[in-house]
Formats: structure tokens, sequence, C-alpha cells
């Protein structure tokens, strides 16, 4: 699940503050909806109506972690304009970029995605931080205010920070008008989700010396950028430091794990537990013929003596994973 960050304000000119008032709301209660961690800043009238939309989900559905899904900022010297979920009074007093040195706001940091709604000088800030920490900016430009030229210049550069992950359509939504809030904020918080997919691949697999391991390497590389993915497993020549702890961070940091049985290493068998562990999708495969253990018989893996057919259940197999990542 995500933290999203949502920052803004109400004191837009010429806005329809009503329907802005009532599209927070709606956004809010889509994000707990779906499982995700609403931040805000703690600050103002926007950040109260954010926060407590939230809530009031949240208790309506008896959540269990209701105090972890809203979490507020506030920042040094100043009261929170709100009690819900945790608050949590930050190091900094401003989030000011003139400083002799940089502090990144914690609520920045911690988010996987900035939504950005209406919104002044503070808004330019909160989008100048997602940029510095290459967070995914998502602006709604229908309520006017600052949302409006952060969307702009994040579509200029749509080639460099998003065309990898999303249709440069899709993204266009967000400049889109639209009288039915609810169905508004599921675009927005769909759309959150799809730019924080990890785009990499852990790849798991024998080091040994054989051109037909080599062939499926390549095969899973091939299919995987077909997704717009990017696979890779670590090897010596790629990592600067030690190679198991390099392997436990690539996955840790992967949307998904392809993992080749083939030769029974040891390491290997590490690594996929290691991967199942923390509930990743994981793709088997293995050469026809590899006596797996019996103690994963029951999971679906892809025995290939040839890459024709390999790479079409490959194929068929991460088109799966992908849809439910918005690719497929």
């Amino acid at each position: 699940m995500l933290n999203l960050l949502v920052a803004g304000t109400f004191n837009v000119p010429n806005a329809d503050v009503n329907g802005l008032h009532d599209f927070v709301a709606r956004l809010a209660e889509e994000i707990v909806a779906q499982g995700h961690t609403l931040l805000n800043g703690c600050m103002n009238e926007f950040d109260r109506t954010l926060a407590e939309a939230a809530d009031r989900a949240l208790e309506a559905h008896s959540a269990p972690d209701r105090e972890r899904r809203v979490r507020g900022y506030v920042l040094a010297g100043h009261q929170p304009v709100h009690r819900c979920g945790t608050i949590i009074r930050s190091r900094l007093s401003d989030w000011d970029l003139d400083k002799e040195a940089l502090y990144v706001p914690e609520q920045v940091a911690q988010a996987d995605a900035v939504l950005l709604v209406g919104g002044g000088d503070g808004t330019y800030r909160a989008a100048n931080w997602a940029r510095i920490c290459r967070k995914p900016l998502l602006p709604v430009t229908m309520f006017g205010g600052a949302a409006g030229p952060v969307f702009e210049r994040e579509i200029e550069a749509f080639e460099l920070s998003y065309a990898d992950r999303v249709d440069r359509a899709r993204y266009e939504e967000l400049n889109s008008i639209s009288a039915d809030w609810r169905q508004l904020a599921r675009i927005v918080v769909a759309l959150a989700e799809q730019l924080s997919v990890p785009r990499n691949v852990a790849v798991l697999m024998s080091y040994a010396s054989d051109p037909a391991l080599d062939d499926v390497y390549e095969t899973i590389c091939t299919v995987c950028t077909h997704f717009k993915y990017r696979a890779r497993r670590v090897e010596e020549d790629n990592t600067l430091g030690r190679i198991v702890p390099a392997i436990m961070k690539q996955i840790e940091q992967s949307a998904f794990v392809v993992c080749d049985l083939t030769g029974l290493r040891h390491n290997v068998f590490y690594e996929f537990g290691y991967a199942e562990g923390l509930h990743k999708h994981v793709v088997l495969s293995a050469r026809d013929g590899t006596p797996l253990p019996f103690d994963i018989h029951d999971h679906p893996t892809l025995f290939w003596n040839g890459m024709t057919q390999f790479r079409a259940d490959l194929t068929d197999k991460i088109r799966l994973i992908a849809r439910e990542h918005g690719r497929g």
C-alpha cells in the first residue's frame, strides 16, 4: 500500500469552493478505501477537511489501523489544525528552499506520490520538493490555483518523467473537467498507484556458465521490456558492495520477481523465500526435468527446453501482473 501526500489550499481565486471542498473529501475517502495512507500538512482548512473525511471513512469501516492511516505533519512552532490519526511534529519551521542546507520535509520523503489540488505558493514549494525527491506529481487542474502551472510543467517533461509508466492520455486525465467528484477521485488515486509501482524486476537464477541460462535471462529481459519493466540480476560487476545485501535490496525495491530454479542453487531458494516473505509476485521457471522440492510443487512453474514457448508462457504470466499495475 502507498503513502499518498495531498497538498493544496481552498484559497483559490474564482474557484468553485463548494465543489473543491467536496472533491477533497472524496479524494481522502478514496485514498483510504484503497488501503493507502493519507499524508497531509495539518496546517490549514484544506488539511483538516482531508483528514476528517479520511478519518470518518475509516471509522465507518471500523478500520483496526485507523490511527496509522492518517498522518499529519505540523511545522515546528505551529499548532495542528486537526487531531485525526497520528500527528507528527516536523523538525522544520518552513518548507523554503533558499537555505544554506536543505532538509526534505518528512511527508515528502515518506510519500510514494504527491497529489496537488488548487493551491498557492505553498503548493509550488510542495511540487518543487517532490521534483527534488523524484516523487510522482499528480496536479488536479480542475479547480485552478497552482495545480494548473504545475501540470503544464509536468506535461512538458512527460517523456522523461512518466512515459515509461503511463500513457500520455492517461496522465492528461488530471487536466479533465468532471462533475462527478467521486469518479475524478478514483481516476487520480488509480493514476497515483500506477505511477508509484516500481519499474525494476529482480531476476534470481544460477550464475553458472551455461548458454541456455544466458538465453533464459535474455528472454526474461526482453519480455519485461515489452511491458515497460527493467529486468536485472545483481552480479559482481554491477554492484559496488557485497553481493548478497545488494540482491536483498533489489528484491525489496522490485515490482515483482522472476526466479529460475535451474540447478537447484541454495542461494536462489533463499532469495525466492525472501521475496515470498515480502509478498512479492514471483514468477517461477526451470529447465524441463528439474526435480523441484516437494514444498514448492504447488507453485506454478514455467518449465522450458526452448525459448520460443518459454517466451510465450512468460509473456502470459507477466501480462497478468502488468494489468494489476496498469500496464497490461
